[in-house]
């Protein structure tokens, strides 16, 4: 499959509440260097609990993209590895295998969440301080008028076990509930949520297990499809 120095990157899929993922990438290495080269890849898909269920060979055309769309039950993360092609024409410092996840629905819900946290390559940070984790409040306050409920996922981006926590808390209430827990890596740690008053409702962590893992937070209003954002 060819080799390099590359980082993978990962990303949150599920089956849940009528939800289709679908993992999102193209052949960047033809495009950057301008050369009609078919590239290689694999796809990785792991459980809630962070055990590979399958891993699959892909290739991309030149200038072409891919689609796979991961199990219509469960959930857990994916993980796209593309080695640095023979005949991409020099070495790169570090190739980034970015891709994004497509979130849809019959109910009608679409939506579409970048990669943001690298697999692994915060090994030295977290050798050095293993039990150092940076405290992160999210910029966004959800509205509660209409809200049923909120689920908070986060992937743990550590290439072992690490520790997590999620909070979700009132704005002016100060109510908040929790979940916490060890959590293996490419594992799940999720916090579901339905709000006991009428409240606007912020999501924080005691502790990230990488420098910007942070969750995925899907909203559920009335009867209107879910919606998702990444921290």
């Amino acid at each position: 499959m060819g080799g390099g120095n590359r980082i993978t990157y990962l990303h949150h899929w599920t089956g849940r509440d009528g939800v289709r993922s679908t993992l999102l990438s193209h052949n960047f290495y033809s495009v950057l260097a301008n050369v009609p080269g078919v590239a290689t890849a694999r796809v990785r898909l792991f459980d809630n609990r962070g055990r590979c269920i399958a891993s699959h060979p892909v290739s991309f055309n030149p200038v072409g993209h891919l689609a796979v769309t991961a199990p219509l039950e469960g959930e857990g993360s994916m993980e796209l590895d593309m080695p640095v092609p023979s005949w991409f024409p020099r070495e790169p410092g570090r190739a980034a295998v970015r891709f994004y996840m497509l979130y849809r629905s019959d109910a009608g819900m679409c939506a579409v969440v970048h990669a943001i946290e690298e697999v692994g390559t915060w090994r030295q940070w977290l050798r050095r301080w293993p039990h150092r984790h940076r405290p992160w409040e999210s910029k966004r306050t959800i509205d509660g008028q209409g809200l049923r409920r909120i689920r908070v996922v986060g992937v743990n981006h550590a290439p072992w076990t690490a520790h997590q926590h999620w909070v979700v808390k009132g704005v002016h209430s100060g109510y908040s509930e929790n979940v916490q827990g060890r959590v293996p890596s490419r594992g799940l740690l999720a916090l579901d949520f339905t709000p006991p008053l009428e409240d606007d409702w912020i999501v924080k962590s005691g502790c990230l297990s990488t420098k910007n893992g942070k969750p995925y937070v899907w909203c559920f209003y009335k009867e209107a499809p879910p919606s998702v954002h990444h921290g």
